[in-house]
């Protein structure tokens, strides 16, 4: 099932003069938005021949490298809202990591659905391959997509807020903070999501292989 996006949160958001939903809809109109919309993710499984198009039919939006971004907005909001309900089968204590108040969900909804504008000016980095100048190209773009695109609508505490979710959260290797934390695994759970339907769809073409070569 795919994410939709949801009333955003002003609890936090609101003195700030402009939220998530409306962030995300100014940058994709934009260049940028639409040259990161243009792209797609996990390039390095996708057959030559598979188009774009055809990719995300396949494995869904999160391999839209635009769509990925409100994709995670909405992680990012079922992450912290079922840290609120836990199953009745859970046992034992909330951990302190797990506890989050109005502003720490508002900041991590708001790291989700930006995370990625620097890339639409660097390219597509896989984690695991990023490194620290590659990390400051990243921050640099953040600033440029900042004034380009936001500079008649930003507030300074938006600024402020944007450069700390970038150093604090979004681009650090370490994650030495509860948020960064948060983030990587909101992040990891988008990578199991998007595994487990590609298990899915092999395991639909294996079925119809197995039936035509039953034939």
């Amino acid at each position: 099932m795919e994410s939709t996006l949801e009333p955003e949160n002003q609890i936090s958001l609101n003195r700030l003069e402009i939220g998530p939903i409306e962030l995300n809809r100014l940058f994709s109109e934009s260049e940028y938005g639409k040259k990161l919309g243009s792209g797609t993710r996990f390039g390095f499984f996708k057959p030559q021949a598979t188009t774009n198009e055809e990719w995300e039919k396949i494995l869904g939006v999160d391999v839209n490298n635009l769509k990925h971004l409100r994709l995670s907005y909405g992680l990012a909001r079922a992450f912290t809202k079922y840290s609120e309900n836990l199953p009745e089968s859970w046992v034992g204590e909330i951990p302190e990591d797990a506890r989050f108040n109005d502003e720490e969900r508002a900041d991590l909804e708001l790291a989700a659905i930006i995370h990625d504008w620097g890339e639409s000016i660097t390219g597509d980095i896989t984690y695991d391959h990023k490194s620290l100048e590659d990390s400051e190209k990243e921050s640099e773009a953040f600033k440029e997509i900042l004034t380009q695109v936001f500079a008649d609508r930003l507030t300074p505490e938006l600024t402020r807020k944007i450069e700390h979710l970038l150093s604090d959260v979004i681009l650090p290797k370490e994650h030495n903070s509860k948020l960064s934390r948060a983030f990587n695994a909101i992040e990891r759970a988008g990578y199991f999501r998007t595994a487990i339907r590609s298990w899915k769809e092999a395991d639909k073409k294996r079925k119809i292989w197995s039936l035509r070569s039953s034939c």
